[in-house]
């Protein structure tokens, strides 16, 4: 056992005080390059609570901003939503709209003729707008994005060691997407193959921080980039429950309100980004991924217009209402139009056998619009990440309601005509 004298004691002390000192500068100067290399992310129309976070680092001597695919999506999604119920602004900057452009009068091809002219989202660090360079690249095996862009500003290095557990690290960000930064320290609680588990200790991840960096405090290296977080309510032995039903249109499903003490378990996650992993990067042009994103769009859009037709047409069938719902201005233009022609026809038949059978026709026609987007190559999505996004989001809601109306077809409604 190594037993050291007071003056030892004493040097030893002061060398470790001496190295906290340079540790925390070092983490200061850390920080102040990360939020110099960070960027927030918006779309082109809109200027606040919209957007996101990227940081700018190289990559084989080119300079990117790293980010999330998610990211883009939701830009894109969102310029999309207003094209899609609205049609296209009068002028640029301008949120009147053309309604002679609304998706009631418009096709598809109309609507992708309006995606092509959306442009990319404007990308700002903290000395103003950065100039994009090129296509898009997005990996295939996580939630990674790149963004080519032509800067001077110093970016971050991507680290080449893995995190390991208790790392301390910060992250930076753009809360609740007002294109303002903050910074947060926090430790690394776990490590993944492909993410890393957080806990922040002076702040919390809200929407809007996605795309952010994690920085480790000791190199000053990314180690990742902010994903997502997790809630969860864990409840204490005493609650009660709270029977409710939700119809969503097709089945009642009942459901389970808690009702009691507990605490929210809040658990914060980010893809890992390193030199030594291989992220399968694909490039892929803006306008391809908008196209995308419009596929996604319209086939979630059709399916809803198919649900609300079916019912729609189940009341004016039963007399409830024997004229056409006023059709709201985003509703899909060729279920509109099968729509108002059953309607026409309902009203000329005159015994239970033409009900039958036009009923019977209707359904099998709302079918065949949710099958004619698997089979047109205007819907072909060619995106990894957002064929994801449609084989767990879209295709099981259309296979749910393509039985249902597969099922209505052969069961003729109770006609109070």
């Amino acid at each position: 056992m190594l037993i050291l004298n007071p003056k030892q004691k004493t040097l030893s002390s002061i060398l470790f005080l001496l190295s906290c000192t340079a540790f925390a500068e070092n983490v200061q100067n850390y920080k102040t390059l990360a939020e110099g290399a960070t960027v927030t992310i918006r779309s082109q129309l809109s200027e606040s609570g919209f957007g996101a976070t990227g940081f700018i680092t190289e990559l084989a001597g080119k300079k990117y901003v790293v980010t999330n695919i998610h990211v883009l999506h939701g830009e894109a999604s969102e310029q999309i939503d207003l094209l899609w119920s609205d049609g296209p602004p009068n002028a640029p900057g301008s949120f009147d709209r053309n309604a002679q452009h609304s998706r009631l009068k418009s096709s598809y091809q109309d609507f992708q003729a309006q995606l092509n002219k959306i442009s990319l989202p404007k990308v700002f660090s903290q000395t103003g707008e950065l100039r994009i360079a090129g296509s898009l690249l997005l990996s295939e095996k996580r939630d990674i994005a790149l963004i080519p862009v032509d800067t001077d500003i110093e970016g971050l290095q991507i680290s080449s060691e893995p995190p390991n557990r208790n790392d301390q690290v910060f992250v930076v960000g753009n809360p609740e997407a007002e294109h303002t930064l903050i910074l947060c320290d926090g430790v690394v609680k776990a490590t993944g193959s492909d993410r890393i588990e957080l806990d922040i200790i002076n702040g919390q991840l809200v929407g809007g921080m996605s795309g952010g960096p994690v920085v480790c405090s000791k190199s000053g290296k990314v180690f990742g980039a902010i994903a997502y977080k997790t809630q969860r309510l864990k409840m204490d032995d005493k609650f009660d429950f709270e029977q409710i039903e939700i119809d969503d249109g097709i089945e009642s499903i009942r459901a389970s309100v808690v009702r009691g003490r507990g605490e929210y378990i809040v658990r914060n996650f980010a893809f890992r980004i390193n030199d030594k992993l291989n992220m399968d990067l694909a490039p892929i042009s803006w306008r391809q991924f908008l196209l995308d994103c419009g596929a996604i769009k319209a086939m979630g859009e059709r399916s809803t217009n198919v649900l609300f037709a079916s019912k729609a047409y189940y009341r004016a069938f039963s007399g409830e209402n024997a004229a056409p719902y006023d059709l709201p201005p985003d509703f899909d233009n060729s279920v509109a139009m099968t729509y108002e022609s059953a309607v026409r026809s309902l009203l000329s038949k005159k015994n239970a056998e033409d009900f039958r059978k036009l009923w019977e026709s209707y359904q099998s026609k709302l079918e065949n619009l949710l099958n004619q987007d698997v089979a047109n190559q205007n819907y072909q999505i060619k995106t990894i990440y957002l064929k994801e996004i449609a084989k767990n989001d879209i295709w099981p809601y259309r296979q749910k309601l393509a039985s249902h109306i597969r099922t209505s077809a052969g069961v003729m409604p109770s006609a109070g005509r």
